[in-house]
């Protein structure tokens, strides 16, 4: 298609417009020209018919019919001058002859008495001598439509006429910047259909088909790269998130979205401030922009704890145009949890051994300074406060020597392992906790078939010990334990019918220093410490430990041991 085909087409548009207003306007003076004339005749066949019927003088008959000054009505008796009724007198002279030639049809011609076109017909009654004539000014819509036909049709060709010209020159002159433009498209996209510029719309039309073409591969590289980016984005376990000056996220990975619990379609391109999130988060955001200084921060969410680092951003893609040019920032979100914990666990942890071993240490300080100072110089009370002392001495004792125990277990440095036999261990064990079980009258049962595993053999003593010395010192009077092995599951069970751990303590019984009953295990010699060290000797050697326990029924242990 070229500029000469647009314009003949142009043109002929041009003139079917025209065609059809033509055609409506002159229907429309047709119609309102038929329905004057076909009046004026009704009117005038109806006086006839009622001047032949004879029960009706002629006055009465025209005053019956006549409704407004735009009306002539002429009665005259054929062969005399002189009009037998008029309604505007010594107006209208009748032809003494009536001519054939008024026969017929209304026809339009002027009217003096009405001074104005009318529509005349004249009608000869068939029983009397009398003609009829009637004389209607045209109706305001005849004139309208007739004006309408005349002015509006020239008033529609010149409008056609100079819009088909405005057309031409309109068209001339937006084809210039249309083909500057492409031809800038041309030039970026480096496309070069072949071929001169004629000023043919055809023309451009390659050269933003190639254009395209070219823009769509381009594109289509640039979606490879984004997943690339995604992709890469997505493979680290630290959020990050990346704000424009506007304060709308234009970049979040997987990692983020799953700390914040967002769909991506969700975020992406939102305000960050409409987001339920951290409002710390959000008002540290807000300052980096703001101040164009980085800042970090430790943030608590969903109980876990990311350490949060946010930076401005120069990039020109992440600055805002509206906010004086302010750029954007990007939080990268680091998972602290587990060092966060250990943190905190190491500071409760000495807390409550600076308690543990303050209260042993300070009573056997007092004993002694009460035997220094001679307030107790009886040989008896002398011997109970050294007795004493001593058994706060061997209580500190048991406290650091766990306490060294985890540490060892905490720095995870190999440890010489052997091929042990688990049954005869448990029975070593058994037998060296004999006498403390007999003294509470506690029977221990053991049962089951023998396994060997590979494991430090101090390390697994210590973990039976622990498990079955509790269930002595928890046991009621006169209980049991039962300890079976398993070489086909390759488990070890010990269950106990002792006092039994409430549900909500039992998430917190392996914890440094936790103490269902405070009082009775420092009575029973306890440290706190027993528990902690079996739940760090299983995560060394990769054994799943359970435990079932119910409130004066008892507590069953269940150590799974890896193939």
């Amino acid at each position: 298609m070229n500029k000469k085909h647009v314009l003949i087409r142009n043109f002929f548009i041009s003139l079917a417009l025209f065609m059809v207003f033509f055609l409506t306007t002159t229907f429309f003076f047709s119609t309102s020209s038929r329905s004057d004339r076909n009046e004026s005749m009704m009117l005038a066949d109806n006086i006839v018919v009622r001047l032949d019927d004879g029960n009706e003088d002629i006055d009465t008959i025209i005053s019956a019919v006549k409704d407004s000054n735009f009306m002539h009505i002429t009665v005259y008796d054929i062969g005399i001058s002189t009009p037998t009724h008029d309604t505007h007198t010594d107006v209208f002279v009748p032809d003494p002859k009536f001519n054939e030639e008024k026969r017929g049809v209304a026809k339009l011609q002027h009217d003096d008495s009405l001074k104005s076109n009318a529509f005349v017909v004249y009608r000869e009654c068939k029983k009397r001598t009398l003609v009829v004539r009637v004389a209607k000014s045209v109706s305001t819509g005849y004139r309208v439509a007739k004006n309408l036909t005349i002015y509006g049709n020239i008033t529609a060709f010149i409008l056609c006429v100079v819009a088909y010209i405005g057309f031409y020159f309109q068209f001339k002159r937006s084809l210039l910047p249309l083909k500057q433009q492409v031809l800038k498209l041309q030039a970026i996209t480096q496309t070069n259909p072949s071929g001169e510029y004629k000023d043919d719309v055809a023309y451009l039309a390659y050269i933003l088909r190639d254009s395209r073409h070219k823009l769509v591969r381009q594109l289509e590289e640039t979606r490879i790269s984004n997943q690339k980016l995604d992709f890469i984005l997505d493979s680290f376990s630290q959020g990050l998130v990346v704000l424009d000056g506007n304060y709308k996220v234009v970049m979040i990975n997987e990692a983020a979205l799953s700390i914040f619990g967002f769909e991506r379609e969700d975020i992406q391109g939102r305000h960050f401030d409409t987001l339920p999130i951290s409002q710390t988060i959000t008002s540290n955001f807000s300052v980096v922009i703001q101040t164009n200084k980085g800042m970090d921060f430790i943030e608590k969410i969903d109980g876990r704890y990311y350490q949060c680092v946010i930076n401005p951003i120069h990039y020109q893609w992440a600055k805002s145009v509206v906010k004086e040019d302010k750029s954007g920032a990007s939080l990268l979100m680091v998972d602290i949890t587990e060092d966060y914990n250990s943190s905190e666990m190491k500071k409760q942890f000495f807390a409550n051994a600076s308690h543990e071993l303050k209260s042993p240490l300070t009573t056997t300080i007092g004993y002694l300074q009460l035997i220094e100072n001679g307030t107790i110089n009886d040989e008896t009370e002398i011997n109970s406060a050294i007795e004493k002392c001593v058994a706060n001495s061997h209580r500190m004792n048991k406290i650091i020597s766990d306490m060294l125990t985890l540490s060892s277990l905490e720095r995870e440095s190999l440890r010489p392992v052997e091929e042990v036999d688990v049954c005869s261990v448990i029975n070593t064990v058994v037998d060296s906790l004999r006498f403390q079980a007999n003294e509470k009258e506690v029977s221990i049962t053991q049962d089951g078939t023998s396994f060997v595993t590979k494991i430090n053999l101090e390390d697994f003593e210590r973990l039976i010990k622990n498990i079955v010395e509790n269930a002595i010192k928890y046991n009621k009077e006169k209980g049991s334990i039962t300890i079976t092995s398993s070489s086909e599951d390759r488990t070890i069970v010990v269950k106990d019918t002792g006092i039994g751990i409430a549900s909500e303590n039992q998430s917190r019984v392996f914890e440094r220093f936790f103490r269902v009953d405070k009082a009775r295990s420092r009575k029973n010699g306890g440290t706190g410490l027993g528990l902690a060290i079996v739940k760090h000797i299983c995560n060394y050697y990769d054994l799943k430990l359970e435990l079932e326990s119910e409130l004066d029924v008892g507590t069953t242990f269940r150590i799974k041991f890896p193939e």
